[in-house]
């Protein structure tokens, strides 16, 4: 949620973290008195990877990896 392309963001591989350099659309939100949330269930997506900059509240804690099913077909 940058706008920028992966060569230009430098998030090019798996596990590969996004730098704190890159202002992200929350971050943007936030600044302007906007309150975020995100909520995941992928492992590519966890915090330490970056993906939370920027979010008041960022729930990951449905993250199974790869097998793991979050959300029952309708």
């Amino acid at each position: 949620l940058t706008g920028r392309t992966p060569s230009r963001h430098g998030v090019l591989h798996l596990f590969d973290k996004l730098g704190k350099q890159n202002d992200t659309l929350a971050e943007m939100l936030g600044q302007r008195g906007f309150t975020t949330s995100g909520v995941v269930t992928h492992l590519l997506l966890e915090p330490k990877l970056g993906f939370a900059q920027g979010f008041d509240r960022y729930d990951h804690s449905a993250v199974v990896g790869h097998q793991g099913v979050s959300s029952p077909r309708a």
